[in-house]
């Protein structure tokens, strides 16, 4: 989970998620076939405030199979500090943290999650690959050797973005 302001939620900060499609779930919350994030507050091409009203929990689709590592997210903090995912996995799953309360239990600075404490971002394979011919392949046979490779790129605000390192 990411909070880039170390606040109570991660309302305000900004999402941007560079993906066309998404997976909507069935009341099972299985993954239904691939579908156009325009239109819907899933369309995230553009970097958009999160809020309280957020519920979703997806996969981006980001590319339809394995790829060479390519920018995937760029969270942003409401101080400006930035983190940039740039990862080869063909998805991107996204939970706002909607459901996050460890109370009694605190977490760092003593204090407990509450919801929206933090968004989980995590590279991945479309869910339900196996049973889903269409979706991206993530069979691993015997002998097969599999590597993924995802980074985290941060800046602060007051850096010299012309001394960052450059992006794929």
């Amino acid at each position: 989970y990411w909070n880039l302001d170390g606040s109570p939620s991660t309302d305000g900060q900004r999402l941007q998620v560079l993906a066309d499609s998404f997976l909507p779930v069935d009341a099972a919350g299985l993954p239904a076939a691939p579908a156009p994030v325009a239109g819907t507050r899933l369309d995230l091409r553009e970097a958009q405030a999160l809020g309280p009203d957020d519920r979703f929990d997806n996969n981006f689709c980001l590319a339809g199979a394995a790829r060479a590592p390519a920018l995937a997210a760029i969270l942003t903090g409401r101080r400006g500090v930035e983190m940039r995912i740039v990862t080869g996995a063909p998805g991107l799953q996204v939970y706002v943290g909607a459901g996050i309360g460890t109370s009694p239990w605190p977490g760092h600075g003593g204090l407990a999650y509450g919801p929206r404490a933090g968004v989980a971002l995590e590279p991945q394979f479309w869910p339900d690959a196996p049973g889903r011919p269409g979706f991206p392949p993530i069979l691993l046979t015997p002998g097969t050797i599999w590597r993924q490779r995802t980074e985290w790129h941060f800046a602060r605000p007051g850096l010299d973005h012309a001394a960052r390192p450059a992006l794929l």
